[in-house]
């Protein structure tokens, strides 16, 4: 069985370059936000599917 699974990239290192520059909470709040959101979706893919 072949299961397809998706979410958003990432940013790229421009963007995290660019945010970390603006200042450090911004840099620190996508960190955590794509931390939480990659976290969440391996919980997901580990559920049993069935």
């Amino acid at each position: 069985m072949i299961f397809e699974l998706t979410m958003p990239l990432p940013p790229c290192m421009n963007e995290i370059i660019n945010q970390a520059r603006s200042s450090w909470q911004a840099s620190a709040e996508l960190k955590k936000y794509w931390t939480n959101l990659i976290g969440e979706f391996v919980r997901e893919c580990q559920k049993p599917h069935g």
